[in-house]
């Protein structure tokens, strides 16, 4: 059927292996198909909401397919030995994964019927730049919500990051689970309509491309499916419904009552400190004692930072260490603001205190709620 290196095919069963799991789908076949033709192999599988494609090259000597699991199709590749020619041979209603003198391994395959890579119509695509995917995945979806979290069960569209095109500003990422808050605006294109894509979907993407992958991003006739494709991956994920929450409103600015600025990196290693001392109990207060500023765990940890309250009103704060690191990692600039109003238990707002080279951070505004003392 077909015949590639060990190596190569652990690659790409170990990168879909990932991309099955984040898809969080349950008891789905995978489907492994040939085109002598093209001499391309394709792994794949249908779910409810989601579905998924990775292609790759390989010496294929017949056209054919068949279903198997995912954990067989997992196991099976992550024992052949390296640097050696496979080949895929059927035998009897299995297939035998063969190499060497007559070595071989068998793969138990499904009965389920194959059913063909769903292709939909499209109504809008765009193309992404190499890198902007990973961006996301990597710094927006910390932000969004978890499924079994309370909040989702009054807002499921907080479970991912939603963009919208808002004229003579770009294209508007913004991701929140009610406890933290992120937005950036880009100078990129973005379709006409607003989507709100999940977690689950750019984790998915992600463990199957890379940052230098170009990527086409397409809505489907319904607008209700977004398409992610790059030569070598296509997935077709369900957006998610309902109103994205008026996060406007929480977003401070640089006329704040209270206006803090702080060197980014020092704090950033305070939370990382606390998170390791208190993991789960890890609350930083932030404040100002005889002309000196502080941030401290509680009865553990007490540390000065590089600091300056820029407003004659002045008081401290009391946010996750968690959340803290989350928001300083996100942002590039060496000072941040941290801006707030003189309102007990007030959200905080932290954006760049100084413009970046690239500009990319100089919009973006994470919002933190403060933690309750207990």
């Amino acid at each position: 059927m077909f015949r590639i290196k060990s190596e190569e095919l652990k690659l790409v069963v170990g990168k879909f292996a990932g991309a099955y799991r984040n898809s969080l789908v349950k008891d789905t076949c995978v489907t492994v198909a040939t085109s002598k033709t093209s001499q391309i192999v394709s792994i794949s599988f249908v779910a409810n909401g989601i579905a998924v494609q990775e292609r790759f090259t390989a010496d294929v000597t017949a056209d054919g397919s068949f279903n198997t699991s995912m954990s067989e199709l997992s196991l099976k590749v992550s024992i052949l030995p390296e640097e050696v020619y496979i080949s895929f041979e059927p035998k009897g209603t299995n297939y035998t994964i063969r190499w060497g003198r007559g070595n071989g391994i068998l793969l138990r395959v499904q009965a389920d019927e194959v059913l063909p890579f769903p292709i939909p119509k499209k109504s809008e695509s765009i193309s992404f730049a190499p890198g902007k995917w990973e961006h996301f995945t990597r710094f927006f979806t910390p932000f969004c919500s978890k499924r079994g979290e309370e909040i989702v069960n009054r807002l499921p569209i907080t479970l991912g990051v939603n963009f919208k095109k808002i004229p003579k500003v770009g294209m508007v990422a913004s991701a929140t689970n009610s406890s933290k808050i992120i937005q950036n605006s880009f100078d990129v294109d973005w379709f006409s309509t607003e989507v709100t894509i999940a977690r689950d979907t750019f984790q998915v993407v992600s463990c199957l491309t890379s940052s230098k992958d170009i990527m086409e991003l397409s809505l489907d006739d319904s607008k209700g499916s977004i398409i992610v494709e790059t030569s070598t991956t296509t997935v077709i994920a369900s957006l998610l419904d309902g109103d994205f929450p008026n996060i406007e409103q929480f977003l401070g600015n640089e006329q704040a009552e209270i206006v803090w600025r702080t060197d980014r990196l020092e704090l950033l290693e305070v939370a990382r400190r606390v998170k390791r001392l208190a993991p789960d109990k890890c609350a930083i207060d932030i404040f100002k004692k005889d002309n000196k500023y502080f941030a401290t765990l509680k009865g553990v940890l007490t540390e000065q930072i590089g600091s300056v309250i820029e407003t004659e009103v002045e008081a401290g704060m009391r946010l996750s260490a968690n959340c803290l690191e989350a928001a300083l990692t996100v942002l590039r600039s060496e000072e941040v603001l941290l801006t707030l109003s003189k309102e007990k238990l007030a959200h905080v707002t932290i954006f760049s205190g100084d413009p970046q080279e690239d500009g990319e951070t100089d919009n973006l505004k994470v919002v933190l709620g403060q933690v309750k003392e207990v």
